[in-house]
């Protein structure tokens, strides 16, 4: 017999900020990029700021 779990979003009261992602604009952020332009973020629920950076130094 299996069990069946219903897992339902929270929800959340408030403001809420958006995740802010540093990323140096190279290839391996191709993924980041891929994401924000076809809106998998928006459509999963997640607010994301991606902020193009120049180097590891600006990104702390």
């Amino acid at each position: 017999m299996q069990k069946t779990v219903s897992i339902s979003k929270p929800t959340l009261n408030g403001v809420v900020k958006p995740a802010r992602i540093g990323l140096i604009p190279l290839s391996d952020c191709a993924p980041l990029l891929a994401a924000n332009k076809q809106e998998l973020f928006r459509k999963e629920g997640i607010n994301v700021d991606l902020s193009y950076e120049v180097g590891l130094v600006s990104i702390r």
